[in-house]
């Protein structure tokens, strides 16, 4: 009896030893990563981008810290799960409220919608510099700054321009992410070539087959995006130097020191470009497989019948939406034999048709899953995007402002989705075009096809970030991706001084042929006029 009990103890004592070394082997591999939140303090879709990848990383047993504006600290650990072990080192900022940022955000999208585009710019612009002002913030607060340099980071994960700073502040590596198509200039600052002639500029909604006003047109904007994002992002010099961040270094020309740039794209979405190898694409971050739906949506789903479900959302601030153009859209979803989940948080219209269902929010990701949905109207936010793809459901586009515009000429051209025009849609153009959309099977075989292919990936979009995240840990840095085009100043980049070298031997040689053409004429001139004066004599 003693002898076994004995026996049992080794074995518990053996199990826990086996348990502790596991538990030090897996914290010794875990890696060390600060991913920076969005600024300013904005709950929304881009902040939901960048909590997924923060949650990938979680998920492979890594250490992450989350640095996020107070004011929304809470909204932040909502995306979070609930079981998942992670540091928050929060800071302050007056700046900006979240309430302000929602009403700002209003105000563009609204603005959009009547077509005011200089007060949208204007807005923009305002949003850039509160941007500036909470980055000040930031670096204001001493003593977060000593919390996070004592946390010792592998890899800092950054969003936009002060993610950059703080990154260069702690001295550690860092990897990029732009959550949407990037445009010309922040391409070029990470090293890209960019050839007006093939890649449509951000907000043109041109295709890659462009005429030649439309080559024009791009070629001007790729220029002056190119010139006011240099200045937009060097305004944030004056704080590299305040806080001694790398004086030395602009701060556009800081984005280059990323080791990899994830971009929220897909070669089966976006048309083909040249890219460096340190660029990886990530689209799909924020899609997943279906989960269940709560049982009044699932009945609602299932009371569709054969003729399915539409799904009608205009994106996470898209509220503005005016009674009369509401009462437009119900009045087309009335006509349809499809039922209709409406995505609203602004102002209802005057009457709901009895085949609509509104909501405030909407697990979108599942619903699009789900075997009785039909298309999706949207505004074509890139992430919506990419989760329709993954569940293959066609897009119906109506863009508003920025990307979207972009996003819907994409998928036109796929064969995938239709767009509508907001300022001019009637309710009976949208009829029409849902019917369409829902008709003709060319749009769904398409939209299959695509999503077969965004499938077909040796890893998925969260594991892409994960493996690359490692990846620049493991190996100390990814200098081998590094272009040597930032080892040229514009002159040489653009081979400015080949074609000034090239340009003056030809007009050397031109010039010297030129020149000995007049000499030959000049002496055949002579010897007529020689021979014919023997001849007169």
């Amino acid at each position: 009896m003693l002898r076994h009990l004995i026996s049992r103890q080794h074995i518990v004592m053996e199990l826990r030893t086996v348990i502790i070394l596991t538990i030090l082997c897996t914290a010794s591999n875990a890696d060390n990563y600060l991913v920076v939140m969005p600024m300013p303090p904005a709950p929304g879709s881009h902040t939901v981008v960048v909590a997924s990848a923060a949650i990938a990383l979680l998920e492979n047993k890594h250490n992450v810290t989350l640095l996020v504006a107070d004011t929304y600290e809470g909204d932040v650990r909502k995306m979070m799960p609930k079981e998942a072990i992670y540091v928050v080192e929060s800071y302050h900022t007056s700046r900006i409220s979240p309430d302000e940022m929602t009403e700002t955000l209003a105000n563009i999208t609204g603005h959009a919608l009547a077509g005011n585009h200089l007060k949208v710019f204007k807005l923009i612009s305002d949003a850039w510099m509160t941007n500036r002002g909470v980055c000040e913030d930031v670096f204001s607060d001493q003593e977060l700054m000593k919390r996070l340099s004592a946390q010792k980071f592998d890899l800092v994960f950054a969003h936009f321009v002060c993610s950059v700073l703080v990154a260069q502040y702690l001295d550690v590596r860092f990897v990029s992410i732009f959550v949407s198509i990037p445009p010309s200039s922040v391409l070029r600052f990470h090293g890209h070539p960019v050839n007006p002639a093939l890649s449509p500029e951000l907000s043109t909604g041109f295709s890659d087959r462009m005429t030649f006003l439309q080559r024009v047109k791009n070629s001007l904007i790729s220029a002056l995006q190119w010139t006011v994002g240099r200045m937009l992002y060097n305004s944030f010099d004056s704080i590299k130097q305040k806080y001694n961040i790398k004086p030395e270094v602009s701060t556009s020309r800081s984005l280059s020191e990323a080791e990899i740039l994830f971009v929220c794209n897909h070669f089966v979405f976006d048309f083909p470009r040249a890219y460096q190898p340190n660029l990886v694409p990530i689209g799909g971050l924020t899609a997943s497989n279906p989960r269940p739906l709560s049982d009044d949506l699932e009945d609602f789903m299932q009371s569709s019948g054969d003729a399915g479900v539409i799904i009608f959302s205009m994106g996470s601030y898209i509220n503005a939406m005016e009674t009369e153009m509401a009462d437009m859209f119900a009045q087309a979803f009335a006509k349809l034999p499809q039922k209709v989940i409406w995505k609203s948080a602004g102002q209802p219209p005057s009457f709901i048709p009895p085949n609509v269902k509104m909501s405030k929010w909407l697990p979108q990701n599942d619903i699009l899953g789900h075997p009785k949905t039909r298309a999706m109207i949207y505004h074509c936010g890139l992430n919506g995007v990419f989760e329709a793809i993954h569940h293959a459901v066609p897009l119906i586009c109506i863009p508003v402002l920025g990307d979207q515009w972009d996003n819907a000429k994409r998928l036109e051209v796929k064969g995938v989705g239709l767009q509508l025009e907001l300022f001019t849609l009637t309710s009976d153009k949208l009829i029409e075009t849902v019917e369409t959309i829902v008709t003709d099977k060319s749009y769904q075989t398409n939209m299959s096809r695509i999503s077969a292919i965004f499938h077909d990936e040796p890893l998925p979009a969260p594991q892409r970030v994960v493996y690359w995240m490692e990846k620049v840990v493991r190996h100390g840095g990814m200098s081998h991706l590094r272009t040597s085009a930032f080892d040229l100043n514009s002159i040489q980049y653009n081979l400015l001084d080949v074609i000034a070298f090239i340009a003056l031997i030809a007009i050397i040689v031109i010039s010297l042929a030129i020149y000995i053409s007049i000499l030959l004429c000049r002496c055949l001139c002579g010897c007529c006029k020689a021979s014919k004066k023997q001849k007169e004599a």
